[in-house]
């Protein structure tokens, strides 16, 4: 035995643990949503039969800086986006869609499944809870944003997740297959009013067959929380729909969608026709 081997010491082979946590190589099959329970029973909560409505807010510009939430409007933003667009960072219009969403009548039903998909600089996908209860000033919305983005999670004061970030794209919330329509303002897109396009998602809703995904839902559509709402860049989406020949923002097709499921459920309900 050499002097350099008494020197070296011996090697032990050690057994790494595999990873377990939810990174890029988590299965999409295993995605669990947030669930909601009211255990006050002051809410009214559907039935499991019907099925839900699943709205992906897009180009989302949600960004965390120095000081708290980044807006294109702040002079203190100056520095803080100066490598990418002013138009992308808008955080309040993520505030009015959510605002839109959750104050409509599938809002209050927790018949909504909503995701944040940040812009493309982060790649990171917020899911909103149904028990979620926007703030209705900017300034509170901008600091639950804050903590979010710092912490990745935010509780209600029972413990109860309203909103977590998950690591990576929505492609685990789209069943492999599932039609989604994307909401824009395009010119190549055909017009369809909102209670036509829930009126054909009720009658065909999405199979629960499907691999991956939320399941129950009725359908998935697409708003981008940009100034022109386009959907350039986004290649889930299967079908375009303008909701009015002219153009329209992104908290206005949030407040239309969710309106016109409203009357579609109404007119498809036999229970709510023979009460009228």
């Amino acid at each position: 035995m050499s002097r350099h081997d008494l020197a070296r010491p011996a090697r032990r082979s050690v057994k790494r643990p595999r990873n377990t946590s939810n990174g890029s190589g988590a299965r999409s099959d295993v995605y669990h949503p947030l669930r909601y329970t009211d255990s006050t029973k002051q809410a009214m909560i559907p039935p499991p039969t019907e099925r839900a409505v699943v709205v992906i807010l897009e180009n989302a510009g949600l960004l965390l800086g120095r000081e708290g939430v980044v807006d294109a409007y702040d002079r203190a933003a100056s520095t803080e986006i100066a490598n990418a667009s002013l138009k992308d960072v808008r955080p309040d219009i993520v505030h009015q869609c959510l605002l839109a969403l959750f104050d409509s009548e599938l809002g209050w039903q927790r018949r909504l499944r909503v995701y944040i998909s940040l812009f493309a600089r982060s790649g990171r996908t917020i899911e909103v809870s149904p028990a979620l209860r926007p703030p209705r000033t900017f300034r509170r919305f901008k600091g639950l944003v804050a903590a979010l983005l710092r912490d990745g999670a935010v509780r209600s004061v029972d413990g109860t997740v309203l909103m977590r970030i998950l690591p990576g794209s929505v492609a685990p919330v789209v069943p492999c297959g599932a039609q989604v329509i994307g909401l824009t303002n395009a010119v190549a897109a055909p017009v369809r009013t909102a209670t036509q396009l829930a009126r054909e998602a009720l009658a065909d809703p999405v199979d629960d067959n499907l691999q991956g995904g939320v399941k129950n839902v009725a359908g998935f559509f697409c708003i981008s929380c940009t100034d022109e709402a386009d959907l350039d860049g986004i290649d889930y989406v299967t079908q375009q729909a303008c909701l009015s020949a002219y153009p329209t923002t992104a908290h206005v097709m949030c407040a239309r969608i969710c309106e016109g499921f409203a009357r579609a459920a109404k007119t498809i309900d036999p229970a709510a026709s023979k009460s009228e």
